[in-house]
């Protein structure tokens, strides 16, 4: 006896609440992009060959698009704009970030997975936009997402790059509360500038618990610590003159997302001292320690 289709449409319960948490970008900072469903009916034993059918329809699943009347109803949505809806009518699940397994008591485990790059900037060439850029054909690899918000000189040719890769989602325009949410919603901010005097967004971005990528340059490289660098790392840097630096960084990050071992940077990120009142400090120990004789 086959089982029912479980889902039918993208709108049905368990996986609207799974797009409305990944697209519109849930507040929770302790998630990492892991979503566990279980099965609700108690008592019910599943098996191997119960297994490979679910499988089965997860396949099926990611064959599924918004259709018009489904649109039309989240078009109905006060809170939903415009450019969120026409993001759905192209997006669908990936199948490789969809998991299953029994455990010992032949309970049902269903992980939806996958690493949230972002970048809140504007589109400049000093802004290392073409670096991001690069990492388009690299994000399917790595079942990764990218989200980039912002305007200027390159955001045509920034666009025009992005329509070949689903993978890639971009909002033309400056939004405030859209910016913060986005900042708390991913797991990685790149930040590749050619040349940065200060930087903020890399700050903002540690203290949402979302670790940074950046070029080794200015701000940049006085507030983030590479990996490699082991104790109090927060994030990733590469040589401004490597020309595939930002690539490796990406893959790097994937690596660590896959490994589970991002916590120790976010906590140190979230728990950083970045104040004057830190820096003030070091700019007095320096004019003490110079002899003025």
């Amino acid at each position: 006896m086959r089982l029912p289709q479980i889902i039918t449409s993208l709108l049905d319960t368990d996986l609207y609440k799974f797009n409305m948490d990944q697209v519109i970008f849930h507040k929770h900072t302790d998630l990492v992009g892991e979503y566990l469903f279980k099965c609700r009916n108690k008592g019910i034993v599943f098996t191997k060959e119960m297994l490979e059918e679910i499988n089965e329809q997860i396949d099926a699943l990611c064959t599924l698009s918004f259709q018009k009347e489904e649109l039309d109803y989240l078009r109905s949505i006060r809170f939903l704009k415009e450019d969120y809806i026409q993001f759905l009518r192209l997006y669908h699940p990936i199948r490789d970030y969809v998991t299953t397994s029994l455990d010992d008591k032949g309970e049902l485990h269903i992980s939806i997975k996958g690493p949230l790059f972002s970048a809140i900037t504007r589109l400049s060439a000093q802004k290392g936009v073409e670096r991001i850029m690069d990492i388009f054909p690299h994000l399917e690899e790595k079942n990764a997402r990218l989200i980039v918000i912002g305007t200027g000189e390159m955001e045509e040719q920034f666009l025009y790059k992005s329509l070949p890769f689903k993978n890639v989602y971009f909002v033309k325009r400056y939004d405030e509360e859209l910016a913060h949410l986005l900042y708390a919603a991913s797991d990685f901010f790149l930040m590749p500038s050619y040349f940065e005097p200060c930087g903020t967004s890399q700050l903002i971005s540690m203290r949402y618990g979302t670790l940074p990528i950046v070029s080794d340059v200015g701000g940049l490289n006085d507030t983030v610590r590479d990996v490699s660098l082991g104790e109090g790392a927060n994030g990733f840097t590469f040589y401004n003159t490597d020309y595939f630096g930002c690539v490796n960084a990406y893959y790097r990050a994937c690596d660590l997302y896959w490994a589970k071992k991002m916590q120790p940077l976010i906590d140190v990120g979230m728990h950083g001292d970045y104040s004057w009142a830190k820096s003030a400090k070091e700019y007095l120990a320096l004019y003490r320690s110079i002899d003025w004789k």
